[in-house]
């Protein structure tokens, strides 16, 4: 097969060398078949975990699918801070982080942990943080670290310098107010600000 065609090309072909259906090749990988449909078609564009998926079903070289996206789809690599987990990296594409005007030399990626921000962001989601973003843009979502504790919350400007940090389950998690020196007495500082998530809804 011809791996240096665009992606979607790529992907029906395997799915016709093996002589599946669409209809088939969604009840092997647990991908909808309208999705399916999208990714051949070429209107929508899977991720990388989608295409390791498809890829093991297809019973087609991971590398090779991966190959055919270097014009179209270029994947990158993002490593991972201040967490514990399997994944050495984060995968995303160029062209996902140019249309969210993302730059790519400030990125790390963090693991949520909790459901403090559900249903936004719920544990174990996969998130990009910009250390580079650290000024408070008052209902943005930031990893910060507030007592020597990392957390994902939303943040909002109070005056003379203070804070509030603000869970969206805000039920289970009320909100915390610091003023400025609080926020020096128990050592709160801003990591960075979330800027893509990763994770099952």
């Amino acid at each position: 097969m011809n791996y240096s065609k665009p992606l979607h090309v790529a992907l029906r072909e395997a799915r016709l060398n093996i002589g599946v259906s669409q209809k088939e090749l969604s009840e092997m990988t647990g991908i909808t078949r309208a999705l399916i449909s999208k990714y051949e078609s070429g209107v929508s564009k899977p991720r990388a975990e989608t295409i390791q998926r498809l890829s093991v079903a297809l019973k087609t070289d991971l590398s090779n699918l991966l190959q055919s996206t270097e014009n179209h789809i270029p994947f990158i690599q993002i490593g991972y801070r201040h967490t514990n987990i399997d994944d050495k990296f984060f995968t995303t594409t160029i062209d996902c982080l140019r249309e969210n005007n993302i730059h790519l030399n400030t990125l790390f990626a963090y693991v949520s942990s909790g459901y403090s921000m559900s249903p936004t962001i719920i544990d174990n989601d996969k998130l990009l943080i910009d250390e580079s973003k650290t000024t408070i843009s008052d209902g943005s979502i930031y990893l910060i670290s507030h007592g020597g504790l990392l957390m994902i919350k939303r943040l909002y400007n109070l005056p003379l310098g203070g804070v509030r940090i603000v869970s969206d389950n805000a039920v289970e998690f009320p909100e915390i107010r610091l003023t400025a020196q609080e926020s020096v007495d128990q050592f709160f500082s801003i990591l960075g600000k979330v800027v893509l998530r990763q994770g099952f809804l």
